[in-house]
């Protein structure tokens, strides 16, 4: 016969009321804050490009098309990227 804690440990307890609210709170929470963390990461990436390309030219454009990540290009010298976007 199991004990009251064996039983406890084996079955979870399903929570109802305010303790379901309270996990899907949680969970929305911390869902919430790794996306706020990933929309702040592209805005610093976005205002970053603005500053280096004010307006969406050809040159702008060709960036995007072959290095949509920063770290594509660091490390490259000026000449490297210009053959790159020449093509």
């Amino acid at each position: 016969m199991h004990s009251s804690k064996m039983a406890d440990l084996i079955y979870p307890s399903i929570l109802e009321g305010v303790e379901a609210e309270l996990r899907t709170g949680s969970a929305l929470r911390t869902q919430l804050t790794e996306e706020l963390g990933t929309v702040k990461n592209l805005l610093i990436q976005w205002l970053e490009f603005t500053q280096v390309f004010p307006e969406f030219g050809k040159m702008a454009l060709a960036v995007l098309e072959r290095n949509p990540f920063s770290q594509d290009i660091i490390g490259k010298s000026p000449e490297e990227l210009l053959f790159l976007y020449r093509r």
